[in-house]
């Protein structure tokens, strides 16, 4: 059972099947070397290890976090690999 905003919402699951399935048609009629797919990364450049092989204690300090976005491109069959794009200040 939902509640609040969520309980407001009509639930039609054969709406948004019917819409993937024509998302899904349409998506067939591209070739591999057509299809790109991206995915993003989070790197934090600043930030140091949590772990070292020292056998002294050093001193403690915040951890700067420090972070830029790594997005990686290419195409369904490998045939196509884009520039990362990096994403931050």
């Amino acid at each position: 059972m939902y509640h609040g905003e969520a309980s407001s919402i009509e639930v039609d699951r054969s709406d948004r099947i019917d819409e993937m399935t024509r998302v899904r048609a349409k998506y067939d009629l591209y070739p591999p070397k057509d299809k790109f797919n991206i995915d993003e990364s989070g790197l934090w450049w600043k930030l140091t290890p949590n772990q070292t092989l020292a056998t002294e204690a050093g001193s403690g300090s915040k951890a700067l976090k420090d972070r830029i976005t790594l997005a990686f491109t290419c195409n369904a069959d490998g045939s196509k690999k884009l520039d990362t794009w990096v994403i931050g200040c």
